[in-house]
């Protein structure tokens, strides 16, 4: 993208719509985003299908919170609660964009994606729609996108993002996806990678508290991530078995149960790994252990633009990654800065853990690899294309 900011007749109104999830990676973007609009003396409405509270002390100074809570929107469990109240408050949007008329609303996962789109064709409105997509669509017959869940809603995803008047791709791989599932015009599309968060260095150099990661343990391979199919964690604990046949080693899983929990719990058991194989569940600092990890290990099956991969090599810390769509082979430089292996080959990815083990990285090359992805290059993306969509506003769209 251009480095110079597009010109406006004077300020603009944006509105960003979160999920009412907190405050993570992605949330700390798009609140970073609304306080860069803010300093450059633009109005900023903050939507979110929950109370207040949620954000924390996130809420920039100067943004308008709208609340989009209602009793009726509120169902069990965590995650099913957060889509089904996103898409709920569909008719609430819709409502805010008649009466406010924002020159942009903002959007920054599926679920407020498709709530946006359509709440603006509910209301009737002009104000332009511009998404932020993290993660590849499924795409039937398509070998690249062979490994990618089928979801319900894919084919409400095809069709509404047709009217997006700008998608922000978290990487190429993601932009060039989002073009061939939906059909939209490049033109619309622009790709604005992840940034790794300035606070990731300093949390790095707390002490882990895992008792594996004491100095004179044996290494330990690291991976982040919900145990979920896409995670591929099942590839992961084979691989690990192989190296562990050579060599002491350990692994630690770090994130949230997930579906997928009771079939890892029976794999480790049946490869007899359950003395060195820790499921340790959600960690809020997982910066610690990549810093002392001998390697970090993505083994997924399809990603957006993995923030984990980025945030390791932010640690220093040694990296292989399967070669999936999409995100490692952007990250990792075409193997530059981490061993690239298929996925699905516990084999290969065997053999690339213990080559990682086997040699010296150079981890201030790593640091500065991630370096190159920084949040504040990523906000000013955002920023770019958040003033060129509102100023287009008056135009033809592409």
């Amino acid at each position: 993208m251009a480095s110079a900011l597009p010109r406006s007749d004077g300020p603009l109104r944006f509105a960003i719509l979160l999920s009412p999830v907190g405050v993570y990676g992605r949330e700390r973007l798009l609140l970073g985003v609304a306080r860069r609009l803010l300093e450059l003396g633009h109005t900023v409405d903050i939507l979110l299908p929950a109370p207040r509270e949620v954000l924390g002390d996130g809420l920039p100074e100067g943004a308008r919170f709208v609340c989009l809570d209602r009793w009726w929107m509120r169902v069990p469990g965590r995650r099913r609660r957060s889509k089904h109240r996103t898409y709920l408050s569909t008719p609430l949007v819709a409502g805010y964009l008649r009466k406010t008329r924002p020159d942009a609303l903002l959007s920054g996962s599926i679920p407020p994606n498709l709530a946006a789109l359509l709440a603006r064709r509910m209301a009737g409105s002009a104000t332009r729609v511009v998404l932020r997509q993290s993660n590849v669509i499924r795409i039937a017959g398509d070998a690249r996108y062979g490994q990618v869940q089928r979801q319900l809603r894919d084919p409400v995803v095809r069709t509404l993002y047709r009217g997006a008047d700008r998608v922000i791709a978290v990487s190429h791989g993601v932009a060039d996806n989002v073009v061939a599932a939906t059909g939209l015009p490049a033109a619309r599309v622009c790709t604005v990678q992840a940034g790794v968060a300035e606070a990731v260095p300093t949390l790095a150099r707390e002490t882990p508290d895992h008792p594996w990661l004491a100095p004179g343990e044996p290494p330990v391979v690291l991976n982040v991530g919900r145990l979920v199919a896409q995670k591929d964690h099942a590839t992961l604990l084979r691989a690990f078995a192989r190296v562990r046949e050579r060599r002491e080693v350990r692994l630690i899983v770090l994130g949230p149960d997930g579906p997928a929990r009771a079939e890892l719990d029976a794999l480790i058991a049946e490869l007899g790994l359950s003395d060195c194989v820790d499921l340790a569940g959600f960690n809020a600092n997982p910066y610690a252990f990549m810093a002392r990890a001998g390697v970090f290990v993505l083994s997924s099956t399809f990603e957006g633009m993995p923030n984990a991969l980025l945030e390791a090599l932010a640690c220093g810390c040694p990296v292989v990654s399967t070669d999936c769509p999409s995100g490692p082979r952007e990250i990792l430089d075409d193997g530059a800065y981490g061993r690239l292996v298929p996925m699905r080959d516990p084999a290969a990815l065997a053999e690339a853990i213990e080559a990682t083990l086997d040699e010296r990285s150079d981890r201030e090359a790593l640091r500065a690899r991630a370096a190159a992805f920084g949040v504040d290059r990523a906000v000013a993306g955002y920023v770019e294309a958040l003033l060129e969509a509102a100023g287009a506003g008056r135009r033809p769209r592409d």
